[in-house]
């Protein structure tokens, strides 16, 4: 009797164990893909690799805590399931039926073919459809994100910055105002020189430079321009090393 109480007791705790890592699983996922897509339309996707765990799952938190996205989630991952696990009842159901011989042997035809009788399988395609419609929405989400990031308006969260060098014995390419520097380079020369002659590293009533992701070795900036001006192309997007002679001032 101990025996039975003992193992009784223990099984709610490994069901909860297993809902546990299912749901971290599934967070995890969201915040890796979120970040991937918002940071690869800016071109800079490596940066995902150099987060850590924790803040993947912080992301994605972050997400489902707007009531829009929380709906969304319900209704894009969970409704799959549902429909999913409605339509194999329903096969299973269909090929049970004795009277109708026409509609039994269609139904058993998926059954046989994608072995719809046996819970591993009918498990694994849950799970298929779980991680794809979180990986997607999750994707969505990010690149709705870069959208909205990319305008420059005041609702935009991303700290404005001016960014400041000081350093007397390099001078940057592309610093605001400086004028044309001969340098080494390999690719459109033509681009260095628009961007130098028009001024493009200036903010302006339309430009605002903005923080986009800084640690120990680089800093991250793009040039967020109003909705008119940016249509579909990618921000102009500068990564500049951080050293001991380099200065931030966010607005």
């Amino acid at each position: 009797m101990k025996i039975r109480e003992v193992t009784e007791t223990r099984n709610p705790f490994g069901a909860l164990i297993g809902v546990s890592s299912l749901i971290i699983a599934l967070l995890y996922l969201a915040g890796f893909s979120f970040r991937w897509s918002y940071y690869y339309n800016f071109g800079v996707q490596h940066v995902v690799f150099k987060l850590n765990f924790q803040s993947f799952l912080v992301t994605a938190i972050e997400l489902i805590r707007e009531p829009r996205n929380f709906l969304l989630s319900l209704l894009i991952i969970i409704g799959p399931l549902i429909v999913a696990n409605g339509v194999i009842r329903f096969i299973k159901h269909s090929a049970s039926i004795d009277r109708h011989r026409i509609l039994s042997k269609c139904a058993a035809v998926p059954i046989k073919l994608f072995c719809l009788d046996s819970p591993l399988v009918v498990d694994a395609i849950m799970a298929i459809l779980l991680l794809y419609s979180t990986f997607m929405l999750s994707s969505h989400l990010g690149y709705t994100t870069f959208k909205k990031h990319i305008i420059n308006s005041p609702d935009n969260p991303l700290p404005a910055v001016t960014m400041i060098v000081e350093d007397n014995e390099n001078k940057l390419a592309l610093g605001c105002g400086c004028e044309e520097t001969p340098v080494q380079l390999i690719g459109n020369a033509r681009k260095i020189r628009i961007i130098q002659e028009a001024y493009q590293t200036c903010n302006s009533e339309t430009t605002k430079w903005r923080l986009l992701y800084r640690d120990d070795e680089s800093i991250y900036l793009f040039a967020s321009r109003s909705e008119k001006l940016i249509g579909h192309a990618r921000p102009l997007t500068l990564i500049m090393p951080n050293t001991k002679k380099t200065y931030l001032i966010m607005e």
